[in-house]
């Protein structure tokens, strides 16, 4: 019953007894709770990927130019390490995403799609705690990025479409945190 609304006594048979219905009975108000804490787009980011960015992160991306974190792709069932790309990476990435659309037919839509995924497979380091490819080295003993990118893509491959989807869906919302945490450090990163 809302405030102001009248009592209605109930006659035998359910229907209200008129005689009695003058009457308007008083309803308590309840205390107003206390409101609720809003979560930030951050915080939301966080508990999707079951993870929390640190000060340490922070001062990892800072320094070192990326940070990794082991994300649940689907929960108590797959995790994947992601690793931010450095501008170099980035780049490297662009260069094979070049590439596969001068050598494949492909829609817009499917574009963007496999440049995600490229991107994504770029960061991938492990799934389920293991090493996902190990790294590819040139002649000169350096890391073929690349070519490591490849034997990762390779893997990826021969996942169902549906648990890749989701794993690129958390790889956005990765890079879309640690864009979110660099804008505005002080906010994100107090109570770390």
């Amino acid at each position: 019953m809302k405030i102001g609304d009248r009592a209605m006594p109930k006659s035998s048979f359910g229907l209200p007894k008129m005689e009695e219905a003058t009457q308007t009975e008083v309803l308590e108000v309840p205390e107003e709770s206390k409101p609720e804490e809003t979560k930030t787009e951050v915080d939301v980011i966080q508990e999707s990927l079951g993870v929390k960015f640190t000060q340490d992160d922070f001062d990892q991306l800072l320094m070192k130019g990326y940070c990794e974190k082991e994300i649940e792709i689907i929960k108590g069932k797959l995790r994947a390490t992601f690793r931010s790309l450095t501008v170099d990476e980035w780049h490297e990435s662009d260069e094979v995403y070049v590439e596969e659309v001068q050598n494949n037919l492909m829609t817009k839509e499917g574009a963007d799609v496999r440049q995600g995924l490229i991107r994504m497979v770029f960061s991938l380091t492990h799934l389920q705690g293991r090493v996902l490819a190990q790294p590819v080295k040139k002649q000169d003993g350096s890391i073929d990025k690349k070519a490591t990118a490849g034997e990762r893509m390779r893997h990826i491959k021969a996942m169902s479409p549906s648990v890749v989807n989701i794993m690129l869906g958390k790889y956005v919302a990765f890079n879309r945190m640690i864009d979110l945490i660099t804008m505005e450090p002080e906010k994100y990163l107090k109570n770390s």
